[in-house]
């Protein structure tokens, strides 16, 4: 949505901010849906840090 309200550099900084987050061997918690057992909220609080 950044990126068609025309906040391009944002929605870039975003998006790879939470592919290195879920890379494998990151560290980064992981929601139950993908294998770990940390909260929805862990994730985002790791996401925001990384950024």
């Amino acid at each position: 949505m950044l990126e068609f309200l025309g906040h391009k550099d944002a929605h870039d900084a975003i998006l790879s901010t939470i592919e290195k987050v879920l890379a494998p061997g990151s560290g980064a918690p992981r929601t139950p849906d993908i294998g770990g057992k940390a909260s929805t909220s862990d994730l985002g609080k790791a996401i925001a840090e990384a950024l």
